[in-house]
């Protein structure tokens, strides 16, 4: 399937940019494969380099409209200890890098998003250059995705590694912020994005306006932000909740990789007070190291939940289990529970005193809703 996307536009200074956007999907090849790179380098007609943004710290505060909206195209975002806030609407970031300098600040936004109509095509999520210049791994996977090759364990995570003979990513709690996107409003869309280094990836906040996650590649997270650590002061999510109110609705998340040592969860829809609606997870390949998702825990009553052709996989041996058990909730009001696998990563074994201690024979098995492993699918 291709979509292209035509853009040409004036920006607050002036200046005009256009470009033009084929995204393809193939269906074998997951985001930071060979056949569906992600990130700055790989958006169409990069010129080799990205421009800083001037001035340095400046947050986006002029909003574009629906038919002109504001293009930022090859611009490099350094924005100091709360990274880039973007209050203003209908703007659109292409093949743009966003780092933050101060990981270390509790609650730390690498960009935080208040206006509605934002979108990011081909964009790098990034710790601050000054520390790491480059993704650890970088991609080029011509098989399933695994984990990195660059750096492995950092030093302090040796005695917590689940699984010593895994080469996953965790790199320095000092290189990352603690999220790399919060969306406080929508529409917002990710498309074929590169997040590496966070400790909380994505987290969104109670919306009714549609979220949408496509072809990114989420992996690669820092230390700590994990079930094993035992003072750590963070979560690990891929995309999560974590509002504790009113949780999103319409929701799309399609076609990503996520897939990182941190992740606590993969997916983490979790809390609120209210039910969820209006979810889509749909062809992920997904890896988490508390439960793989959490998936619509929330009060009874969700609908339209969906969550289809899934691949959950021991590339992080889980504490507890690939999926936390919300069975019932696909048995009504229109949820979908279908073809989702179960995929036993090369060289993987179950951590010890794990609960759900899986065996390599249940490759391919069907998913359940409720984690377990059948042949046949939930019906």
């Amino acid at each position: 399937m291709s979509v292209t996307i035509a853009v040409s536009a004036t920006d607050a200074v002036g200046a005009t940019a256009s470009a033009t956007i084929t995204a393809t999907q193939t269906a074998a090849a997951y985001p930071g494969q060979s056949g569906n790179p992600v990130g700055h380098t790989h958006a169409p007609g990069y010129p080799g380099s990205l421009t800083p943004h001037t001035p340095a710290g400046d947050d986006i505060t002029v909003s574009g409209t629906a038919a002109n909206p504001i293009v930022y195209q090859f611009k490099d975002f350094e924005n100091g200890a709360n990274g880039l806030y973007v209050p203003a609407s209908h703007i659109i970031f292409i093949g743009c890098r966003f780092q933050c300098s101060d990981p270390l600040i509790a609650g730390a936004t690498n960009v935080r998003v208040d206006g509605i109509d934002v979108e990011f095509h081909y964009c790098s999520f990034v710790p601050r250059v000054a520390l790491a210049a480059t993704p650890p791994n970088g991609g080029g996977y011509t098989t399933w995705p695994t984990a990195g090759v660059g750096l492995q364990y950092a030093p302090e995570d040796i005695n917590s590694n689940p699984n010593p003979g895994l080469t996953a990513i965790c790199i320095p709690r000092t290189y990352g912020p603690q999220y790399h996107l919060t969306i406080n409003a929508g529409p917002c869309l990710c498309d074929h994005c590169d997040f590496w280094g966070f400790a909380n990836c994505i987290t969104t906040t109670n919306t009714t306006a549609q979220l949408a996650f496509t072809d990114c590649w989420i992996h690669d997270t820092r230390y700590p932000g994990h079930i094993t650590d035992p003072g750590g002061d963070d979560h690990g999510d891929g995309i999560g909740f974590l509002d504790g109110t009113i949780p999103p609705q319409n929701v799309l998340i399609q076609h990503c990789t996520i897939c990182a040592e941190g992740n606590t969860n993969a997916i983490a829809a979790q809390g609120g007070t209210q039910p969820y609606h209006n979810w889509s997870v749909i062809n992920n390949y997904m890896s988490g190291f508390d439960f793989t998702v959490i998936f619509g825990d929330g009060p009874a009553g969700g609908t339209n939940l969906i969550f289809t052709d899934n691949i959950l996989s021991t590339e992080i041996p889980w504490a507890f289990g690939p999926v936390q058990d919300h069975a019932t909730v696909f048995r009504a009001n229109g949820c979908q529970w279908a073809r989702n696998k179960f995929r036993v990563h090369p060289s993987t074994a179950p951590t010890v005193n794990q609960i759900d201690q899986w065996q390599s024979s249940w490759d391919g098995y069907f998913v359940w809703a409720d984690g377990s492993y059948h042949p046949t699918d939930f019906v």
